[in-house]
């Protein structure tokens, strides 16, 4: 799988300092439109980072956050352009995928 050439976008996410876990399928929708969309493109790499205080996200908050991302640009672009910090919840991500790719 090829990466984008481009230099890799950083964007922080916010929640509320008190969280230590995000879930539900409208809530990643409603945060993937409030703090990512418009910002982004097909040729970008982005990295996406999560604050300290949350060290769970739930498998419908990621089917929410990407469905634009991957109606727009695939889930290969996913794969190899997009990564999430810190790194155990990119590797919780990268574990999750495929079980809630088939939903779709």
């Amino acid at each position: 799988m090829t990466k984008t050439q481009s230099s890799p976008q950083i964007i922080s996410l916010s929640f509320d300092k008190t969280a230590i876990a995000v879930a539900g399928f409208p809530f990643g929708v409603k945060i993937f439109n409030e703090q990512v969309k418009g910002i982004i493109t097909s040729n970008t790499s982005v990295t996406i980072v999560f604050p300290s205080n949350i060290i769970k996200v739930s498998s419908s908050f990621w089917q929410g956050f990407f469905k634009k991302w991957i109606e727009d640009f695939g889930l290969h672009y996913i794969r190899c352009n997009v990564r999430i910090t810190p790194d155990k919840l990119n590797e919780r991500m990268n574990e999750d995928m495929p079980y809630w790719i088939k939903k779709w």
